[in-house]
C-alpha cells in the first residue's frame, strides 16, 4: 500500500460522507493523515508511486494547507476541505496545486448551474471534486495504482 492509496481511500470516503450528509467528521482525516504519517515514518526511504521526496512532501502540505486556510477564511469552505487539501498536499506535494485548480475548475459549472436554479447561496460538497482533481492529478502524473 503506498500513500496515494491511503489517500485516495479516505478523500472517497470523505466525499461519499460531503455528498450524503453535507458534513465530514474530522475523525476521517485524521485517521487517513495518521495512517500516511506512520507509512511515511516506516518507510521513510520510499518515494511512493510519483516519486517525490520527503522535504517536497512538507513543503506540499505547508503550501496546501496555507493556501486552503486562507480561502477558507474569506470564502464559505469548510475545514474539512482545509484538511483535504493539506492531506493531499502530503501525498503530492507541490503537484497538489494542480489538483485543487481541476477542482476549483470543475465546480465552476455546478456553481453556474446552482445559480441558474436560485440555490446559489446555498453551501455545497467541495471535497469531491477534491477527490476528482486528486483522481485526475493521478492519472496525468501516470501512476499505475
Amino acid at each position: 500500500m503506498h500513500l496515494e492509496i491511503i489517500c485516495l481511500v479516505t478523500l472517497l470516503i470523505a466525499a461519499i460522507s460531503d455528498l450524503l450528509t453535507m458534513e465530514v467528521d474530522p475523525l476521517i482525516f485524521l485517521v487517513g493523515g495518521a495512517t500516511e504519517f506512520t507509512w511515511f515514518i516506516l518507510h521513510p526511504s520510499e518515494p511512493g508511486l510519483i516519486g517525490i521526496t520527503p522535504h517536497e512532501r512538507l513543503l506540499g502540505t505547508i503550501a496546501l494547507f496555507g493556501f486552503m486556510l486562507c480561502f477558507a477564511l474569506f470564502s464559505g469552505m469548510g475545514g474539512a476541505d482545509v484538511l483535504a487539501g493539506s492531506l493531499c498536499g502530503f501525498t503530492l506535494g507541490y503537484m497538489a496545486l494542480s489538483a485543487t485548480l481541476i477542482a476549483s475548475v470543475a465546480t465552476l459549472p455546478f456553481l453556474y448551474y446552482r445559480k441558474w436554479k436560485g440555490r446559489g447561496d446555498e453551501s455545497y460538497p467541495f471535497i469531491p471534486f477534491i477527490f476528482g482533481g486528486y483522481l485526475l492529478t493521478l492519472i496525468l502524473l501516470e501512476v499505475k495504482l
